[in-house]
């Protein structure tokens, strides 16, 4: 045990009583709660975008001010989701498995700038600079094996057999010179078996789900009987199907092994903001971007993506399975908003619902596509994002790109320039005047957010951020 057992049990009961106190929170703002056009909106995209079943829930100051439960958690059964159905989060699961190894750090049992041979022995000669941190932030290398066909995930049974295929693949760059979206929290999954001496399941059970009174949430087993747990679902042609089965190993992994529900979720969200699961000092370095060894900001936490967003600061992440569900959570700290939602199929942009949802509260966040098109106030900004357009397509140098931009996230440059194929010059939407706000993206004070329609392997809209010297200083594709 980490903790004295009766050092757990009295940290356990003040833990119960505080949870007893939230739940009666929410069910009183729960019922009080109702949104007619965000409830037209979710009903709308769900016809669209054929999802089964869906959970959303809105807090701010952590009290929820809008909570829904749409359609079914099982097709079959045409069971209806409730505030009790547990979906698979996915890669949310990130930044359970990236508190956990802040927990041990805050009781001493590990560093994070602890380097990977103090955990495992017959690592690779350039695996031993690997560190923690590097894991957390997906710094260090180390590919994304869910990038992989069905098969790998079914074949493979054993964490192990998992960890001897990431070993034997390639580093993509040496630990700490890039940033890379990959298999790192499985690894940390490792790490913290060997240093709790506990299971990964058990030891999230004992020192998170439990302490926060996340009932409803639990690692990944397919064996066990659990009510409310909704099935997972697929777009194959035109056809709704089961989703992808995989190896119970494969899906109780560190970096994707959680199911949960929105209730719980938002206990989840509370205890970031308190001091009940986390130190002061690790709350803030989650929320933080992580950085290269020669000084350069990553767009990633521990387990949070953070990024410039209208003029705001968003902090999220998305989940999505081949098993058949695709969720997000968003955190607005300049609000004090968060969003939850949760669905049942693989596909849907839900942190793009998620989005849309948030521009109920605050009408900077809504979607370009609702933006009512303008005259071009703005013809040398316009100018600009056709010259940046054409170099990228072209692969040409960028002088209207600030030297410190980083790409959008989760999007390399070639990503960036497949979308841009093709593209015809940009079609103006509209402009967001942040003059007036003390708005800055990685130094660079921002004057204005322009949006634009551009036709590239398909249309999509961009939010193009002008820096004070008109160059640009960030972008974004948005669905």
């Amino acid at each position: 045990m980490i903790l004295s057992s009766q050092r757990a049990r009295a940290i356990a009961l003040l833990a119960a009583l505080a949870m007893l106190e939230f739940t009666a929170a929410l069910d009183a703002q729960a019922r009080a709660s109702h949104n007619p056009l965000i409830d037209r909106y979710v009903r709308t995209e769900m016809a669209t975008r054929r999802i089964p079943g869906l959970a959303l829930l809105v807090a701010k100051n952590h009290r929820i001010v809008y909570a829904a439960n749409y359609g079914v958690a099982n097709l079959e059964l045409q069971a209806p989701v409730t505030e009790r159905t547990s979906f698979e989060i996915a890669s949310m699961s990130k930044q359970f498995t990236d508190a956990a190894i802040l927990l041990l750090a805050d009781r001493g049992k590990l560093d994070l700038d602890d380097q990977l041979p103090k955990f495992f022995t017959d690592l690779p000669a350039a695996w031993n600079s690997i560190t923690l941190r590097q894991l957390m932030t997906h710094t260090a290398g180390l590919r994304d094996d869910w990038d992989e066909d069905d098969p790998f995930f079914y074949s493979k049974t054993t964490p192990l057999e998992f960890f001897d295929v990431l070993k034997a693949a390639p580093l993509k760059f040496p630990p700490g010179t890039s940033f890379s979206y990959g298999s790192g929290p499985f690894v940390l999954g490792l790490v913290i078996e060997r240093v709790s001496g506990q299971s990964y399941a058990a030891f999230m059970r004992e020192h998170i789900f439990r302490p926060l009174g996340m009932s409803s949430t639990d690692v990944n087993d397919p064996v066990p009987v659990v009510p409310g747990r909704a099935s997972g679902y697929v777009i194959r042609g035109d056809s709704l199907r089961n989703g992808v089965r995989i190896s119970p190993a494969a899906e109780a992994r560190g970096d994707v092994g959680i199911r949960s529900t929105a209730r719980d979720l938002m206990r989840w969200d509370a205890a970031l903001d308190g001091s009940t699961l986390l130190s002061e000092g690790s709350r803030r370095a989650m929320f933080t971007p992580g950085r290269l060894t020669n000084g350069e900001v990553v767009p990633y936490g521990f387990g949070w993506y953070i990024l410039p967003f209208r003029g705001h600061t968003e902090i999220s992440h998305d989940g999505g399975f081949r098993t058949g569900f695709r969720t997000t959570i968003a955190r607005y700290p300049d609000d004090s908003l968060t969003v939850v939602v949760l669905t049942n199929l693989q596909g849907p942009p839900t942190y793009a619902i998620a989005r849309a949802v948030a521009a109920f509260y605050d009408p900077d966040y809504r979607p370009i596509p609702a933006m009512s098109p303008q005259a071009d106030r703005f013809p040398d900004r316009t100018a600009t994002v056709t010259r940046l357009i054409e170099a990228i397509r072209d692969g040409q140098p960028m002088p209207d790109l600030r030297p410190e931009v980083r790409w959008p996230a989760g999007y390399t440059l070639s990503q960036v320039r497949a979308m841009l194929a093709g593209a015809p010059a940009p079609v103006f939407i509209d402009c967001q005047d942040l003059q007036s706000r003390q708005v800055e993206i990685e130094g660079a004070r921002i004057v204005a957010n322009c949006f634009y329609r551009i036709e590239g392997t398909k249309m999509r809209y961009w939010t193009i951020s002008f820096a004070a010297d008109g160059r640009v200083a960030y972008f974004e594709p948005e669905e």
